[in-house]
């Protein structure tokens, strides 16, 4: 499982901002137990990365919830940088 979606970075003190389109967006570390978990997402272009974020979020430990890998995807997809990101 993975997102895809376009980055945008603003840099202060320039005028514009850098784009890169279609950006391969995967969890490469997930820790934590269920009391809660962090994760860092990361942007690929090609093989460079782009940019990396990291979150917190509380794991369900309900049935069918699934693993904290796809939870954390599921997690990321209500965020504001990643709502409009499709699976890839």
């Amino acid at each position: 499982m993975a997102l895809r979606k376009d980055f945008t970075k603003t840099l202060p003190g320039f005028d514009g901002s850098l784009t890169a389109s279609d950006v391969y967006w995967k969890i490469t570390n997930v820790q934590g137990g269920k009391d809660g978990a962090s994760y860092t997402i990361e942007g690929f272009k090609g093989d460079q990365q782009v940019f990396g974020y990291s979150f917190d979020f509380i794991p369900s430990m309900e049935d069918g919830s699934g693993n904290f890998i796809k939870q954390a995807y599921e997690h990321a997809k209500t965020l504001p940088e990643f709502a409009d990101a499709g699976d890839a």
